[in-house]
């Protein structure tokens, strides 16, 4: 005999149908891949970005589109948050927020307004009346009347739900350069507060002579550690010992080329550990024997992140 569940949905009629919200939201939970799915979408228009641009004591928020708590919601024109006056004496830190309000059947952006002299931004609040994740964070000096670009920190948490991939779709190319540069495709975007694994394939060339530098660098605040997982540098051809020593996040490692006419690939992998600000991990490259002979970063290479904690 067939013995039907306590709960399902959503169905129209059944002992066990249910289509409230509290049912809504504990199945559509599980449509995001894992723990991590709350937050804002990576690609939708500009990605709830907070700024500000010296227009007086307030921010503005970009639109963009998130998920929080089984709730989808878009935000279609900027808005605009102001924050309260600023202390006498003392500076704070203020937090711009995404909120899912249960009791208001809502999702809504708004300031969290910080302890002047705290030091620390206000805390999230994430019960069963309403949930928040962070946008942004902006330092208020004492007696500040205007909010400039430099005193906001991107706080955003993204959808981690399932692994993000950036992938280079041009050619970069160094010469006569051994100063490290950013490249502008390989950058993927991290929450803040959150702990990723990390792993590439980095396919260049470069001559036996100038070989490669590499590094990965994080958002402000992140820390983590890392390996080269490439080619010995100093040696030659595409074959040979591999490095793997472990070395803090941002460390310029150094892999070996194998010629201008043989790629080969760098394998960078480890583990990023953000801080209250989100931002991108990002990759720069340049020789480490300046030449004229070209080094190259191809098109394919990628940077794959996946959020553990």
């Amino acid at each position: 005999m067939a013995t039907s569940l306590d709960t399902y949905a959503p169905y129209d009629s059944g002992a066990g149908a249910d289509v409230r919200e509290d049912t809504w939201r504990a199945m559509m939970r599980h449509m995001r891949g894992s723990t991590f799915g709350d937050g804002v979408l990576r690609t939708a228009s500009t990605a709830l970005e907070v700024y500000a641009d010296s227009t007086g004591l307030q921010v503005k928020v970009r639109t963009g589109e998130a998920w929080l708590r089984a709730a989808w919601g878009q935000s279609t024109a900027e808005k605009i948050q102001s924050l309260a006056a600023a202390h006498a004496s003392l500076a704070r830190k203020d937090r711009i927020i995404l909120r899912n309000d249960f009791v208001l059947n809502r999702l809504e952006i708004d300031v969290l307004t910080g302890t002047a002299g705290a030091g620390v931004a206000p805390a999230l609040t994430q019960t069963t009346a309403k949930w928040e994740i962070g946008l942004g964070i902006v330092d208020v000096p004492a007696t500040d009347t205007s909010i400039d670009a430099a005193q906001v920190a991107d706080n955003r948490t993204w959808i981690d739900g399932v692994a993000h991939r950036v992938v280079k779709s041009t050619d970069k190319t160094v010469t006569n350069s051994n100063v490290l540069s950013a490249d502008a495709q390989l950058a993927a975007l991290m929450s803040a507060n959150a702990t990723y694994a990390v792993e590439s394939c980095l396919i260049y060339t470069a001559t036996t002579t100038a070989d490669v530098r590499l590094a990965m660098t994080g958002p402000s605040g992140a820390t983590g550690q890392l390996t080269a997982n490439g080619l010995v540098f100093g040696v030659g051809g595409i074959s040979g010992d591999i490095e793997l020593g472990i070395f803090p996040l941002a460390t310029t490692l150094v892999v070996g080329g194998a010629g201008t006419s043989s790629k080969v690939c760098a394998r960078m992998a480890g583990t990023v550990v953000t801080g209250e600000t989100a931002g991108p991990l990002g990759v720069s490259v340049a020789q480490n024997v300046a030449e004229a002979n070209n080094a190259v970063l191809y098109t394919g290479s990628w940077v794959r992140i996946e959020r553990l904690a």
